[in-house]
C-alpha cells in the first residue's frame, strides 16, 4: 500500500524573492511532487534545490564542500512532460501557473526552493511525498 506524506508548504502566497525557510526531508520516499499555484500575473523564476547531506544544508548560503546542495531538474506533469533544467528553473513572465511537477530524488535527503528575479505575483509551492 502506498504511504503518503501530507503536503507541506515551501512558499505560501510569497510576494518577494526568497529562499524557502523550509526543507522537505525526502530520504524515506521514492516519489516527490510539487504543486505550484501563482496569482497576480507572476513574474519570477523558481528553482528547486536538493541535497544528499545528512544534516540539512543552509540553502540560502553559497554551496561549499561543507554546505552541499545543488539545483535539481524537474519534470512538468502535463501533456508534454517537459524536463526543466535545475539551473534554469520555472520561469514565469507575467503569466500565472497552476501545475504539478515531479522530482527525481534518488539519494536526496533534502529538497527546498528559491524564488529569484521576482517582480510580481504571489507564489504558493507545496511539496508532497509518497512511498510504495
Amino acid at each position: 500500500m502506498r504511504q503518503f506524506h501530507p503536503e507541506l508548504p515551501l512558499f505560501t502566497a510569497a510576494g518577494a524573492a526568497a529562499v524557502s525557510a523550509y526543507a522537505l526531508m525526502v530520504s524515506d520516499f521514492n516519489n516527490v511532487s510539487l504543486r505550484l499555484d501563482t496569482s497576480g500575473s507572476a513574474a519570477c523564476t523558481i528553482k528547486i534545490y536538493g541535497s544528499m547531506s545528512e544534516v540539512k544544508p543552509d540553502f540560502s548560503a553559497a554551496k561549499t564542500a561543507s554546505n552541499r546542495w545543488d539545483t535539481v531538474d524537474i519534470v512538468q506533469l502535463n501533456a508534454t512532460g517537459s524536463v526543466i533544467a535545475g539551473d534554469t528553473g520555472i520561469v514565469l513572465t507575467t503569466t500565472d501557473e497552476n501545475a504539478n511537477y515531479e522530482l527525481n530524488v534518488n539519494n536526496l535527503r533534502w529538497v527546498s526552493a528559491e524564488i529569484t528575479a521576482w517582480s510580481a505575483g504571489a507564489i504558493t509551492l507545496l511539496g508532497s511525498a509518497s512511498q510504495v
